[in-house]
């Protein structure tokens, strides 16, 4: 017999299971130590456009990246 997508059932995962971008590959981890260095070298005196070019990112990215907390 020919199966049909409602014939197959699927089950959320909990709450409290579900993890969050990044968590599996480590991304979120990576990005989050770029991030600290960015900052860093914000507050040692590199600029935004500086930032921009050397991790290929907007300036409005770095922006976000520097005034997030």
């Amino acid at each position: 017999p020919t199966r049909r997508s409602s014939d197959l059932l699927t089950c959320p995962a909990k709450d409290d299971q579900h993890k969050s971008w990044g968590e599996l590959t480590g991304s979120r981890k990576e990005i989050d130590k770029r991030n600290k260095v960015i900052i860093e070298k914000y507050r040692n005196g590199v600029s935004v456009n500086e930032l921009a070019n050397e991790y290929c990112l907007s300036i409005y990215a770095i922006r976000k990246i520097i005034y997030q907390n």
